[in-house]
């Protein structure tokens, strides 16, 4: 497995857990003690925010494998 399979497996995943929050309602959720206060709201906004930065690394480390693919497929091995 080469690593733009690993990125696309993981976005996919990524875009499989964006969905099952999506389709949670933060009324029907509850937020433990530890930590800050905080409300069920503000933490599911908090965790998309959080989703939404993974998956934008995650393209820019697609778009950089791409780019070095670009320069690395030009490569080629010389016998000495």
């Amino acid at each position: 497995m080469d690593l733009l399979d690993v990125l696309q497996g993981t976005r996919r995943r990524l875009t499989e857990i964006k969905h099952e929050f999506a389709r949670l309602d933060p009324n029907k959720l509850e937020v433990d003690e530890l930590g800050d206060a905080t409300t069920a709201s503000a933490a599911m906004r908090a965790a998309r925010a959080g989703l939404s930065d993974t998956d934008r690394a995650l393209t820019l480390a697609q778009e950089a494998v791409y780019e070095a693919m670009r320069h690395t497929s030009r490569l080629r091995h010389t016998p000495s």
